[in-house]
């Protein structure tokens, strides 16, 4: 492991709360920086702090080597942890950040300090094999057709010369850290899990979301809705209905499959 860095580094604290009873950590998708959840604030219950992931690369941070290696991100989000007042944590990650959040949760469980929660958003189960070929080391117009084909990313983010520039490196480097990514099965994560999927993201089908049942020793809780795999950004109020049930109650002890519809979606 490198020099620990601190947690200022490393989250953005966008909902500072003097004496929260829960702390939330969020990890945004291949790409995205904390700013995905600056809106999530005042939606949230108030005594819930939110502090979110901001990876080298992107933002404030662009200027920094981005990181390649699922365990790498692991070892410096762990870290910075450490220097946060020891609160209830629940983590959120959407896509690469469901990803990147299982890993965290393995790790803070290995640690002594497991979240009471994971939440995983638009994320096939981590011990599942790549559903797309490799796409981080093509030239950059075979990288987009990718990202369109396989991830669904839009094509107006994709032909957007300012967005591109700027997220590209850390674009890369995400995905090569999906890619290069490889399951350690030591033993399933002992932490309350929900699972959030759209039902029209081609990422994700349902048999593995169902799957995530497979690497965790309780039982998840399944919710589903009509939209593709950026609902974190098409259907925000709903996720944020979803993100505060599972900080307010217990998962259930069996697999159920909410069925959701679109009420409160952003």
């Amino acid at each position: 492991m490198g020099k620990q860095l601190a947690a200022s580094q490393v989250f953005r604290r966008l909902k500072p709360v003097a004496e929260p009873r829960v702390r939330l950590v969020c990890v945004p998708y291949a790409g995205g920086a904390a700013s995905l959840f600056h809106a999530w604030g005042p939606a949230l219950p108030h005594d819930v702090e939110l502090q979110a992931v901001q990876l080298p690369a992107r933002q404030d941070r662009r200027r920094e080597h981005a990181m390649t290696r699922v365990t790498a991100i692991v070892d410096v989000l762990a870290g910075a942890m450490t220097a946060l007042p020891p609160v209830p944590t629940a983590i959120f990650g959407h896509s690469f950040g469901a990803l990147v959040g299982f890993e965290l949760a393995r790790r803070l469980s290995a640690d002594g300090a497991p979240p009471f929660c994971l939440i995983a958003s638009a994320r096939r189960a981590p011990h599942l094999p790549l559903a797309h070929p490799p796409l981080h080391k093509l030239p950059d117009t075979d990288f987009f057709a990718g990202m369109n084909r396989y991830c669904g990313t839009p094509w107006d983010r994709l032909r957007d010369p300012d967005l591109v520039e700027l997220a590209l490196p850390a674009l890369r480097a995400d995905f090569e850290a999906i890619e290069t990514f490889t399951y350690d099965a030591r033993g399933p994560l002992d932490v309350s899990t929900v699972v959030l999927r759209g039902r029209r993201d081609t990422t994700m089908p349902l048999e593995s979301a169902l799957a995530w049942g497979e690497v965790v020793s309780r039982e998840i809780r399944l919710h589903e809705i009509d939209a593709g795999h950026f609902f974190v950004d098409t259907h925000r109020s709903w996720v944020l209905e979803r993100v505060t049930e599972a900080l307010r109650t217990a998962p259930p002890t069996r697999v159920v499959r909410a069925s959701d519809d679109n009420r409160g979606c952003g």
